[in-house]
């Protein structure tokens, strides 16, 4: 019996460290990350008719933060007034402007041509049924980027829009866009706020 133990602890620490290297090497080729589709100076975040200081300010801190330095305003809407409790600190925004790449059209029309000069491919956000899943636009992309001829739909970048939280991107821009966006959601919400929107939508295409 006892000798019988002797060869049952034997056998199981010759097997335990393979099982642990086993399993060790299956973690990291399920951990280990595709190439990176986008960088960050591949990504332009579009804001439009953001209204409000505060959704600004925090998505200018999120850009810098994940490395994307282009910010693009389009038909900005007057700040509204902040209350004595929770004011805006001008000075935090325009040093965080001066850090960043942050560009203003005053009209969608305007952001649009932009793009195609800069042969930016247009990805709005969106609710609606026309929208497919970030993961699935991805996919499509980073198809497009490894295929034989690597075309990306020759674009060099893209744009990224956000619309306000109460109706979203303008139809404008919904209708020539190149893909129609929205981030999954569990639970009984359908939509976050904007400067999270951002930041969950920019970490999932930065990290590939």
């Amino acid at each position: 019996m006892k000798h019988g133990a002797q060869v049952a602890g034997i056998l199981l620490g010759l097997l335990l460290p393979w099982q642990w290297r086993r399993r060790r090497r299956r973690r990291r080729r399920h951990d280990r990350s595709p190439r990176q589709i986008l960088k960050p100076n591949e990504v332009v975040v579009v804001l439009e008719r953001c209204s409000d200081p505060r959704n600004y300010e925090r998505i200018l801190k999120v850009c810098l933060a994940l490395g994307v330095s282009k910010v693009w305003d389009v038909k900005p809407i007057a700040y509204k007034k902040m209350s004595a409790r929770n004011p805006q600190e001008e000075g935090n925004v325009e040093e965080l402007e001066r850090r960043l790449d942050v560009r203003r059209f005053e009209t969608p029309r305007h952001f649009l041509d932009e793009c195609r000069d800069l042969k930016l491919a247009v990805w709005a956000t969106d609710l609606s049924q026309r929208a497919v899943a970030l993961s699935t636009a991805m996919h499509g992309w980073s198809v497009a980027c490894q295929g034989p001829e690597a075309t990306k739909k020759d674009a060099a970048g893209i744009a990224l829009v956000f619309g306000r939280e109460v109706d979203g991107v303008t139809q404008t821009v919904l209708d020539e866009a190149d893909e129609r966006v929205y981030f999954p959601l569990h639970g009984f919400s359908d939509s976050l706020n904007v400067s999270t929107s951002v930041a969950l939508i920019l970490d999932s295409i930065l990290a590939g």
